[in-house]
């Protein structure tokens, strides 16, 4: 599993990954892992220290975002920051929080900047990663923090598993032909 691709990488590969890049560059991805790590202390009921608010200030009005998702929605932890693996279409995916999200098993992606379109077929990789797991099935849920508050994006339709299917399969064709010259 060693040489399994990411969604990520998976996503790099097809050329969709720039949909995800263009709403950020390195220092909003930076505070994009931020923001997950103080969402995940907050889902788990634990005090974010005022030392790291003056470290990263610039996470704070995300953070109030989620803290206002958390107060509006009847919310509790399942998981988050864990990994999944699909082991017959061989790739791992690592999802932001598996929640139950006003009684309903929900896999939440966080965005701190735009929804890019592909966190629909992001969130598919890893719905079928934890189905091939043995996870009861999930609805999936953009959950984009801006200026202090939150809105959900709800990605329903199936076609999502069946083209993020083809795009792990393709990058395998990929990696199995290379670049096409017969040795």
């Amino acid at each position: 599993m060693n040489n399994w691709p990411s969604t990520t990488q998976v996503l790099k590969d097809a050329g969709l990954y720039g949909d995800i890049e263009r709403f950020g560059d390195a220092e909003s991805m930076r505070r994009g892992r931020l923001v997950d790590a103080a969402c995940n202390l907050l889902l788990m009921e634990k005090e974010i220290p005022a030392s790291w608010y003056d470290q990263h200030p610039e996470c704070e009005p995300y953070i109030a975002g989620y803290q206002h998702f958390l107060i509006r929605h009847k919310v509790r932890l399942i998981q988050c920051a864990f990994e999944v693996v699909n082991k017959a279409e061989r790739y791992i995916g690592h999802p932001d929080q598996l929640i139950m999200l006003d009684d309903v098993q929900a896999m939440i992606d966080i965005k701190t900047g735009g929804m890019p379109k592909t966190t629909a077929l992001q969130t598919a990789s890893y719905e079928l990663a934890e189905r091939s797991m043995g996870v009861p099935r999930s609805i999936r849920v953009g959950l984009q923090l801006v200026g202090g508050d939150f809105k959900l994006h709800y990605f329903t339709n199936p076609a999502d598993f069946d083209e993020w299917t083809i795009l792990v399969r393709a990058h395998w064709i990929k990696a199995k032909y290379g670049n096409g010259v017969a040795a």
